[in-house]
């Protein structure tokens, strides 16, 4: 038995088009599911386009055909779906369906904290940086060979909904533990979405002159994924800057916070990590 705020979810549910459906059916979102678990959401899914289109044929009588899943599993199934394709489908394609969507989820049971609703944000979120990190400690050895071979910039992601911005950099004695070792990052998180955890971004915005770069330049985006990946890429740049200057000694180049220091760094890392992910995408680079 589905209890009261449970039903009103599924009628949501229920009303998903069939458009989103199809995108569903093709994308692979096995994950950590099992293969009969995801057959019988499947077998869910077409009953509710047939129910849909059936539904559509008597929409001028102002009839609808409700749609039942087999079992309170599909449901929550078919939610997670739901919020992956958004993590992996450009919102145009995906359409303005979804924030209404996870107003309306997030509404039927009061009982779900703000940062409870955030759980798949964070989860995904902390996921894309790690990998992240990882190709670019890679990366940026090869254009500074004398950076320590353990060299490693510290991740913090921040959810405090005060916090509004990102930074990036290296301390040295005992102020050392707010970046780390070797200098880290530490990203603003919240002010990015809104309480219904729908992301609020547009495009990606770069500094003064890198603004019309076609390398290291903004760019229009609504996948938050992306936007986050290039905030990160930025801020870990000015970490190995500060850690160059301070550290290493390395020369003036790079004492100025966007200096010949920090593009030469940050060039290098667009053009090996972060670029070719969003070329793939058909995301032009610069103004």
């Amino acid at each position: 038995m589905f209890n009261q705020w449970e039903m009103k979810k599924m009628t949501i549910l229920a009303r998903v088009s069939p458009f989103v459906l199809r995108h569903i059916c093709k994308s692979n979102m096995e994950d950590d599911y099992d293969k009969d678990s995801d057959l019988l959401l499947a077998n869910d899914i077409e009953d509710r386009m047939k129910a849909k289109l059936h539904s559509i044929n008597y929409f001028i009588n102002g009839d609808d055909i409700l749609f039942e899943f087999s079992g309170r599993r599909q449901m929550e199934l078919l939610e997670i779906r739901i919020i992956k394709l958004h993590e992996k489908t450009p919102y145009r394609q995906v359409g303005a369906w979804f924030p209404k969507f996870r107003h309306a989820m997030s509404a039927t049971n009061p009982n779900i904290s703000r940062m409870n609703r955030y759980s798949v944000l964070k989860d995904s979120s902390k996921k894309i940086i790690i990998k992240l990190s990882l190709e670019l400690d890679k990366s940026i050895k090869k254009l500074i060979p004398q950076l320590p071979e353990s060299y490693k910039v510290q991740v913090e992601l921040d959810w405090k909904k005060n916090k509004k911005h990102s930074s990036g950099g290296y301390e040295e004695g005992i102020r050392r533990s707010k970046y780390g070792t070797y200098g880290g990052v530490i990203l603003a998180m919240s002010h990015m979405f809104d309480d219904d955890g729908t992301a609020q971004i547009t495009e990606y915005n770069e500094v003064g002159l890198l603004r019309q770069s076609s390398v290291a330049g903004g760019f229009k985006t609504n996948v938050w994924q992306y936007y986050i990946m290039a905030v990160f890429t930025h801020e870990y740049a000015h970490a190995v800057q500060q850690y160059c200057f301070k550290e290493l000694k390395a020369g003036k180049k790079y004492k100025k916070e966007h200096g010949d220091g920090f593009i030469e760094i940050y060039e290098h890392l667009r053009v090996n990590v972060l670029n070719p992910l969003l070329k793939s995408k058909n995301i032009k680079i610069g103004k």
